[in-house]
C-alpha cells in the first residue's frame, strides 16, 4: 500500500513536469466549468496562462458545475467598440452553499480574484463585482453567437447531470 501511495506522487508529479508549478493552457480535467482562486503564496501550485501569456497561480477548484442549479444566457451590455458585433454572457445560478461560498472568498469588498475555466481553457478573472445581489454569476463574454454560448451552457449542465448520475 505504501508503494502505491509512492508511485501516486511520482505520477502526479510528471504529469505536473515536476514541482515548481506547471503551466498549462489546457488542463485535463473532467469539470466543464472550474472557478480556481488566484493564490499567491504556493510556489507548488499550478500555473494557469491566459492568451496574453500573463501566468496565475490558482488554488484547489473552488466551484465547479456541481455549484450551479441553472444557467441562462444573455446579450453582454460590455461592448468593446461602437458597432462590433454583440458578444454573450451566462448568468450561473448558484446553489446556495456554493454562493455562499463564493461570497464569502471575495469578501465585502470583492477585491479578491479567481480564474474560470471552461473546458479545460483559460476563459477570464471574476471577482466580487460579478456576482450580482442574487447571488448570480456572471462568466462575461463567453461566446461570441447565442448559439455557442448555449452550447457552453449545455454542456457544463451535461457534465453536472452524467457526473451526478455515476455518483448514485
Amino acid at each position: 500500500m505504501r508503494l502505491f501511495g509512492i508511485v501516486l506522487i511520482f505520477a502526479a508529479l510528471a504529469a505536473c513536469g515536476g514541482g515548481s508549478g506547471s503551466t498549462v493552457q489546457l488542463l485535463r480535467t473532467t469539470d466543464a466549468l472550474q472557478i480556481r482562486p488566484i493564490i499567491h503564496e504556493d510556489p507548488l501550485a499550478l500555473q494557469v496562462m491566459d492568451e496574453q501569456e500573463n501566468l496565475y497561480t490558482v488554488g484547489d477548484v473552488y466551484l465547479n458545475e456541481f455549484g450551479v442549479s441553472r444557467i441562462s444566457v444573455e446579450e453582454s451590455n460590455v461592448m468593446e467598440d461602437e458597432g462590433e458585433e454583440p458578444v454573450y454572457d451566462l448568468l450561473l445560478t448558484l446553489e446556495d452553499r456554493e454562493r455562499a461560498k463564493l461570497a464569502d472568498y471575495f469578501g465585502r469588498r470583492g477585491k479578491r480574484e479567481a480564474v474560470v475555466i471552461l473546458n479545460g481553457k483559460y476563459h477570464g478573472i471574476i471577482t466580487g463585482n460579478d456576482m450580482n445581489e442574487r447571488g448570480k454569476l456572471r462568466l462575461a463574454a463567453v461566446a461570441s453567437t447565442e448559439d455557442d454560448a448555449n452550447e457552453i451552457s449545455g454542456t457544463i449542465m451535461e457534465a453536472k447531470n452524467r457526473r451526478k448520475s455515476r455518483e448514485d
